[in-house]
């Protein structure tokens, strides 16, 4: 079957520095209708000429000799101009992949391939590009949600799409043990793309006129404690939690308890994610609950630990945090503490490193509709 490209003036940087296969690759494009704009051989070449010509597509060799290799220069152009790129690798390794998947790729094709392999890879990106454009076109016109819901889902579906490409044309020359990596990994991302879903649920109802809690009454304090231990057992390795509940009053409040439990997942999975990312060894966190009459406090700690995507002197309240946020779930939970009355901030210390900060009232009525 002859795959013919979207448009017959699709415009496509090769970025190769083997001149033969340069060459044989831009043969074939040539043959299927594409325009192949240039063939460049190095990362920094291929960055200024993205900057200028703008290209449909960029085919980028991962091995790239110089001092920018094509995994980085397929990060800064799409990070500045979001031109779509497509892997080309004679390296299959888990490392590489791995790295490789951190750019949010489009497309990743192993050497040798296809005419017909590599033409589908790059529709299928061209594709997805498209679609996730308009998404963010929407998304500026309508709400900043959608934004970081596409930046949320492309890391996912792009393991998903990288994993079941490398199954496909290279999973008969794998061990049992290296298949079932790989499937591991399409099942964690679909994992992944199952919670999204359900902040997407979550997310559209905070923007509904009728957004509001479904109070209880419960003991907070045993409720906590039963969350932290859940929490901990789920992170696993050396992570600990140091729970410290104190009492003004009786332990018994009236929230609602699914939205108490998104947001302490949320703050407590953020402290742990920046302090696994550090390579801090036996990291413990400190949840500090203050119970009174009218309202309780949650205090969540990481000793030495900074959050770099919230750590800006200007951030005073939530409504500032949520505009710095980049992330779908940290506007989410901010959200939800604004629904209730509540409020939240962060602090820095030098020796206590970074502490979360929220102020939840017990007998105020909610806030409706968008915070």
């Amino acid at each position: 079957m002859t795959v013919t490209p979207t448009s017959p003036k699709t415009r496509v940087l090769i970025v190769e520095d083997e001149a033969i296969a340069a060459e044989s690759i831009a043969g074939k494009l040539r043959k299927h209708g594409y325009t192949v704009l240039d063939i460049l051989d190095s990362g920094n070449l291929a960055v200024e000429y993205a900057g200028s010509e703008h290209p449909d597509i960029i085919l980028m060799d991962i091995m790239l000799k110089g001092e920018m290799d094509g995994i980085s220069a397929a990060e800064t152009i799409y990070q500045q101009w979001q031109i779509p790129v497509v892997y080309m690798t004679a390296f299959a390794d888990l490392p590489t992949i791995e790295r490789a998947k951190d750019t949010y790729p489009f497309g990743y094709v192993v050497k040798p391939f296809r005419a017909s392999e590599l033409i589908a890879v790059m529709e299928i990106a061209m594709q997805q590009h498209r679609k996730l454009a308009k998404l963010e076109s929407l998304g500026a016109e309508r709400s900043d949600l959608l934004s970081l819901l596409v930046q949320e889902f492309r890391n996912p579906l792009s393991t998903i799409m990288m994993a079941s490409e490398m199954l496909e044309l290279k999973g008969d020359q794998w061990s049992e043990s290296d298949r079932s990596k790989r499937l591991q990994r399409i099942k964690t991302a679909v994992q992944t793309l199952s919670q999204l879903i359900e902040d997407v649920v979550i997310a559209s109802r905070a923007e509904a006129s009728n957004f509001r809690p479904e109070p209880a009454d419960f003991n907070i304090v045993h409720f906590c404690g039963d969350f932290v231990q859940e929490f901990q057992t789920l992170w696993g390795g050396s992570l600990q939690i140091q729970y410290l509940p104190l009492l003004h009053c009786s332990p018994t409040v009236h929230l609602d308890c699914k939205w108490l439990s998104y947001i302490l997942k949320c703050y407590l999975y953020r402290l742990a994610k920046v302090s696994s990312a550090k390579g801090t060894v036996g990291t413990i966190l400190k949840f500090s609950l203050a119970v009174f009459p009218k309202y309780l406090e949650l205090h969540l700690n990481a000793e030495g630990i900074i959050i770099t995507e919230l750590d800006q002197p200007a951030i005073k309240n939530q409504a500032n945090m949520e505009k710095q946020s980049s992330s779908l779930e940290l506007v989410i939970a901010n959200r939800l503490i604004t629904a209730q009355n509540g409020t939240i901030n962060l602090e820095h210390h030098p020796q206590q490193g970074a502490t979360i900060i929220i102020h939840l009232p017990l007998n105020l009525p909610p806030k409706l509709g968008k915070s």
